[in-house]
C-alpha cells in the first residue's frame, strides 16, 4: 500500500470512529476531527522527507483510533436522577473485577531468630554478631591536637561530564538579545516548497463560511510545518495570513529564542523588569527620606530637652 493510501485509510478510520463515539455531540466531534487533522495525521510530504517520522506518526494515529474505539464511551445525564447513561458499542472493552477477589500471593518474610540458635542461618548469625560488636565496641575519637587536613581529591578530566565543561549562559541581556536577533538569518518561504489546499470552513459566518472553500491549509514540505487559516472571510487575505503564520513558525523553529515572537516577549519582560526596578528605587528613596526626617526630629527633641534641663538648673540656683 502506498503512503497516500495508508494515510487516507487512517484518516477515514479516525473520522468513522469519531462519528460513532461522539454521535449527538457535534461540537466535540468537530473539535476532535480538527485535532486529528492537524496533530494526529502527518502530512503526505513527510513521507518523502522523513519516512521514519511519517511511519511513527501514522502508528500513533492508529493507536489513537484504537483507544477511541475501545476505551472511550459517551455519557449523558439522565433527566429524573443524578445519574448518567453510558453509550456502549460493540467494540467497547469491558473490564473484569474477578482478579481483585483473588490477590496475587506474596512471599512471606522470614522471622528473625535469636543469635546463635540452631535454626539461624550462618549469614544471619554473622550479621547479628557484627551488629552486637558494633554496639559494644567504642568508636575511635579523632585526636584533639591534630590540625592537618587531608587534601581534597580533585576530579580527573575524564570524570567531568561534557555538559559541565560548557555551562550555558543563564541570562542574556536584552540589548545583547536584540543584537543577536537582528543578526539572525530570517528564513524565506519559497512557493515551490509550499503545499496549499482550500477546504470548507466551520463555525459562525453563514454561507460565506460553510459553503465556500475559504479555509487555507498551508504545509511547508521540507520541515513538515503546517498551518490552517480561517481568519477572515476573504480567501486572498487568508492566504496572506497563512503565509505570515508559517513564516513565524519556521523562524521559531530555525532560530529558537531569537525569533520575532520571542523578541516581543523578551521586550515585554524587560519593560516589566525596568518598571519594578524604578518602583524599588522610589521606595528606597522614600524610606531614606522618612529616616532622615525621623533623625532630624530626634535631634530637635534632644536639643529641646537640653535647653529645658539648663533652664531648670538655673532656676534652682
Amino acid at each position: 500500500m502506498s503512503a497516500a493510501a495508508e494515510l487516507r485509510a487512517v484518516y477515514r478510520a479516525l473520522i468513522r470512529t469519531a462519528g460513532r463515539t461522539f454521535s449527538g455531540d457535534e461540537p466535540v466531534k468537530r473539535a476532535f476531527i480538527r485535532k486529528a487533522r492537524t496533530d494526529f495525521v502527518p502530512p503526505i510530504a513527510l513521507a518523502q522527507s522523513a519516512p521514519d517520522q511519517f511511519a511513527a506518526k501514522l502508528a500513533f494515529a492508529r493507536e489513537v483510533e484504537q483507544v477511541l474505539r475501545t476505551n472511550i464511551v459517551q455519557a449523558v445525564r439522565a433527566e429524573d436522577a443524578d445519574t448518567y447513561k453510558l453509550k456502549m458499542t460493540k467494540n467497547t472493552e469491558l473490564g473484569s473485577n474477578e482478579t481483585v477477589k483473588t490477590p496475587v500471593p506474596r512471599e512471606q518474610r522470614a522471622r528473625r531468630t535469636p543469635c546463635g540458635s540452631a535454626n539461624t542461618p550462618p549469614n544471619a548469625r554473622s550479621f547479628s554478631t557484627s551488629r552486637a560488636l558494633s554496639k559494644t565496641t567504642p568508636r575511635a575519637k579523632p585526636s584533639s591536637h591534630t590540625t592537618a587536613k587531608m587534601p581534597k581529591s580533585k576530579p580527573k578530566p575524564d570524570d567531568v561530564l561534557p555538559e559541565a565543561t560548557t555551562p550555558a549562559k543563564s541570562h542574556i541581556n536584552f540589548s545583547e538579545l536584540k543584537r543577536l536577533a537582528a543578526s539572525r538569518e530570517v528564513p524565506a518561504l519559497n512557493e515551490a516548497d509550499l503545499e496549499e489546499r482550500f477546504v470548507r470552513g466551520s463555525g459562525p459566518g453563514g454561507q460565506s463560511i460553510n459553503k465556500t472553500e475559504n479555509c487555507v491549509q498551508l504545509t511547508h514540505k521540507p520541515s513538515g510545518l503546517r498551518v490552517e487559516c480561517q481568519h477572515t472571510r476573504s480567501l486572498t487575505q487568508n492566504r496572506k495570513v497563512a503565509r505570515k503564520w508559517l513564516a513565524q513558525k519556521l523562524d521559531e523553529q530555525l532560530n529558537p529564542g531569537l525569533s520575532k515572537t520571542s523578541l516581543h516577549a523578551a521586550r515585554q519582560n524587560e519593560r516589566k523588569r525596568q518598571k519594578a526596578k524604578k518602583k524599588r528605587k522610589a521606595e528606597r528613596a522614600k524610606l531614606a527620606q522618612l529616616e532622615s526626617e525621623a533623625d532630624e526630629m530626634g535631634e530637635s527633641s534632644a536639643d529641646a530637652e537640653e535647653e529645658d534641663h539648663d533652664v531648670n538648673a538655673r532656676n534652682k540656683l
